[in-house]
This record gives structure tokens, C-alpha cells and sequence, in this order.
């Protein structure tokens, strides 16, 4: 129901605008202009004023209309005329009063059909305002989804690390368009024999020293492993001669990573454990979320604790363990241990990708048993968030 306030030395309309049941009229009809303003003050919520120019009063029209939209800016203003005055219009349009009739033609038919007009027009507004939160609800979640970040994976040597990063991505090719795997193991790189790629990368020809360079060499660095899947690796001898430039070194990859993240949905960096640590920490400095991959025992425990001790920043990461089986340290124990502000995510040990490895790596995504999302669930949902 509209709360209604008349303005417009005319009772009688007040009176009979009272008589419509979907209209709240506040007061009797408003005989001048400064009483308006003691109304409002009184009725905030006032959602129509029906104002006639030729109200008595000292304060001047235009002075009325600011002080009455500084006390309710979302009243909708009706303002009458005695007879066509130009200026005046032009005055009022300016002070955004749109709904300008005469005297001569308002009666009570026509101010009902007015105000429900507005009334429809509120509700058109209304309608279309959420219509287009919705839209932008929905582009926000399409946004969200789709995060454009660099993952990086780090652990002790054998612990999984480059059979992880597959897994993953090959759970976010069923979403996503375009995912880049950048194997940074500098010494012994092999995630193209993981995936049973002969072509390797001849990158001792390819200088990445600087951003044009990755702009004009990307297709010679790539390999591709399908159509949303594609592979970067042996980057040795770039990085492994500009060791003594550490700055040239975190500024290249930074302006790579941004530039790379304009191309791909989710870049997956595979980071070699043997690497000199001032790159592994750029790298890890660099990127938007990172994991460390250990086995839940006491080996693998000490072997953890030496990577971190060898990173700057000794909690910018998540842990996995990797290949819980039920010798698996207590995972309140884990917690203790790596002072872990995150939750600890959990891969059980899987008998399939052992057996299936050893035989045919890509034959895992061919087998019914291995349900690589279930797997991965909650690290997928850390990922995408």
C-alpha cells in the first residue's frame, strides 16, 4: 500500500483519494508549503507527494523540493500547475520533478491513474532491477568459477607430484577450456614420458628472458597433449644461467605469469625438488595457491621439513598428504607438526595407479574404478573457490 501526502489546496481530492483501498493518505490535504516538511519529518517512509505550485508559503519551490529530497530522496514527486508555464517546467526537470500536469485536467480519475502508474512503473523498475542482480549474480558465480590461477606443487622426490598434477588437471579439462602444465623440475623433467609424449622441447634456442620473448616463442615451448591440455617443460638452461640474477629472474616470471594467465583457465606447475631454492621460491611467491605433497610417515615427514625450512615464507602453502594408507601419522599429529593453518587434504592410497603406471599411464583414465573427482574433491573445490 502507497503512503500518500497531498499538497494541493483541494480537500476534496484528499478526501476521496482516502476512499481507494490501495492508498494510505497521511494527513488531510496540506494547506502550505513549510507544513509539507513537518509531515516528512514526521512520515519518513512517504512514497508519493501530490504538490500545487500555487501553495502559499515563505519558502521558495526549488529551496521546498531539496530540503523535502534530503529528508526522503526516494519520494516520488506529482507536481501541478495552474496553467502552462514553460519556465517553470524547465525549472522542475532540472530538479528531476518529471510528472508535470495542469490544473485544468487532473480530477480524481486521472491523479488514481497517475499515481498507479507510478505505482507500475516502481514495480517495472523493481522487476528489471532484479532481473539484472540476477544476471550479474550470475556472471559473479560464471567469474567465480572461472579464476584464471596458477597452481604450484611442491613436495619430496617420488611422493607423487607430477601423477597429482595430471590428475588435476585432467579433472579441470571437463569444465574449463584451456589448461597449461609448466613441468619446473629444471634437472630431470618428465611429465612428457608420464604422459607418453615423445616430442621434448628444443628450448636451448628459445630465450625467455624477458616478456616479447615468451610472446614470440610460445608456440615453440608448447607441446600439446589434447585440445584443452597443453605442456611446458624443460626450461634447464634459461633459468639455470640467470641463477646469479634472482631479481631479472622474479621479475620474468611474474611478468609471464600474468601474461600466460590471460591465455589459460588454470596454469599447473610442477616444481622440481632438486631446483636451486631461490627459484622455487619465487615461484612459489608468484602464484596464487600452493600445495605440498608429503606420504604421511616418518620419512616423509623429515624429508617435508627440510623443504620448508628452505622457504621464505614458511606458511604460504596447503598440505597434502598423499597415499594415506593406515600406517599414516595422526592427522592431528600432521597438524602439530607443520603448525597447518589450512585443512589437511587427503588422497588415499590407490592400488590402481600403482599397478596402472607401471603398465599404461593413460589407461587410468580409461579404467571405471578410478574416480578421479571423488579423489580429488576437496582439492578441486580448493582450487576452483
Amino acid at each position: 500500500m502507497k503512503k500518500i501526502i497531498t499538497a494541493i489546496n483541494n480537500p476534496n481530492l484528499n478526501e476521496k483519494l482516502k476512499q481507494e483501498n490501495n492508498l494510505e493518505i497521511i494527513c488531510k490535504d496540506i494547506q502550505y508549503k513549510e507544513a509539507i516538511l513537518e509531515i516528512l519529518l514526521e512520515n519518513k517512509n512517504v512514497d508519493i507527494l501530490i504538490i500545487n505550485n500555487d501553495l502559499p508559503g515563505e519558502i521558495q519551490t526549488e529551496k521546498l523540493l531539496n530540503e523535502i529530497k534530503v529528508i526522503n530522496n526516494k519520494i516520488k514527486i506529482i507536481f501541478i500547475l495552474e496553467k502552462e508555464n514553460k519556465k517553470i517546467e524547465e525549472n522542475l526537470k532540472k530538479l528531476n520533478i518529471n510528472n508535470i500536469y495542469y490544473n485544468s485536467e487532473i480530477n480524481i480519475k486521472k491523479l488514481i491513474k497517475i499515481i498507479n502508474e507510478e505505482n507500475n512503473s516502481n514495480n517495472k523498475i523493481k522487476k528489471e532491477v532484479k532481473e539484472l542482480n540476477e544476471i550479474i549474480s550470475k556472471n559473479n558465480k560464471i567469474k567465480k568459477e572461472k579464476t584464471n590461477k596458477i597452481i604450484t606443487l611442491f613436495g619430496p622426490s617420488n611422493v607423487g607430484k607430477t601423477i597429482t598434477i595430471i590428475n588435476i588437471a585432467k579433472i579441470l579439462e571437463n569444465k574449463y577450456k584451456k589448461i597449461l602444465i609448466i613441468d619446473f623440475d629444471l634437472n630431470k623433467p618428465n611429465i612428457n614420458n608420464f604422459l607418453g609424449i615423445k616430442k621434448t622441447i628444443k628450448n636451448n634456442f628459445v630465450k625467455i628472458n624477458n616478456l616479447e620473448n615468451i610472446k614470440n616463442n610460445l608456440n615453440k615451448l608448447l607441446i600439446k597433449y589434447n585440445k584443452k591440455i597443453e605442456i611446458i617443460s624443460g626450461l634447464k638452461n634459461y633459468f639455470n644461467n640467470q641463477i646469479n640474477n634472482i631479481e631479472k629472474i622474479n621479475l620474468n616470471i611474474f611478468e609471464i605469469f600474468k601474461y600466460l594467465k590471460n591465455i589459460y583457465d588454470f596454469i599447473l606447475i610442477d616444481i622440481g625438488t632438486e631446483n636451486k631454492k631461490e627459484i622455487n621460491n619465487i615461484l612459489i611467491k608468484n602464484s596464487d595457491l600452493n600445495f605440498l605433497l608429503i606420504e604421511g610417515n616418518l620419512i616423509g615427514i623429515n624429508k617435508a621439513k627440510i623443504l620448508i625450512n628452505n622457504l621464505y615464507d614458511k606458511n604460504n602453502f596447503n598440505l597434502i598428504i598423499n597415499k594415506k594408507d593406515k600406517y599414516c601419522v595422526d592427522l592431528k599429529i600432521l597438524n602439530i607438526i607443520f603448525e597447518n593453518k589450512n585443512k589437511i587434504q587427503i588422497v588415499k592410497y590407490n592400488k590402481y595407479f600403482s599397478n596402472l603406471i607401471n603398465k599404461n599411464f593413460k589407461n587410468i583414465y580409461l579404467n571405471k574404478k578410478i574416480n578421479l573427482e571423488k579423489i580429488y574433491k576437496n582439492i578441486i573445490n580448493k582450487i576452483i573457490i
